[in-house]
């Protein structure tokens, strides 16, 4: 369920992932914001993950914004996570980490999509790739 190309790719171990403050202990869903900044998909993601949360399924939810997508969107994003029912659990397990990928070696953003266990692509929630 995995990125095959990724996790090939991959040099790095789950240890890693402590840099960015993930365990690697529980699932991982990795979404991209591109330029689009696609705040329907974010919003969907960040409904996903409340309804999981209160049915016990725990899951890090990474939200990896593109480079070079600039401050602006940030600023949206960092409101839409603030916004959700699980904001009391950003940078925490279980909880929503959002991640720049201009601030983290190219090494780091494919361990982060190699350790996803679902990558959800732009569309409806239910448009969710299983890797």
């Amino acid at each position: 369920m995995r990125s095959r190309e990724s996790v090939s790719w991959n040099r790095l171990g789950k240890p890693a992932l402590w840099a960015h403050g993930i365990s690697g202990d529980l699932p991982i869903a990795l979404v991209r914001i591109g330029v689009d900044g696609n705040l329907d998909l974010v919003r969907n993601v960040l409904r996903g993950h409340a309804y999981w949360h209160g049915r016990g399924i725990v899951v890090d939810l990474i939200l990896l914004q593109e480079e070079g997508v600039g401050d602006e969107l940030r600023r949206h994003l960092e409101n839409e996570v603030q916004k959700a029912t699980t904001a009391e659990l950003v940078e925490r397990p279980g909880g929503v980490f959002l991640r720049d990928s201009s601030r983290i070696s190219a090494d780091d953003a494919t361990l982060l999509e190699a350790a996803a266990r679902l990558l959800p692509i732009d569309g409806p929630l239910a448009q969710v790739s299983y890797l």
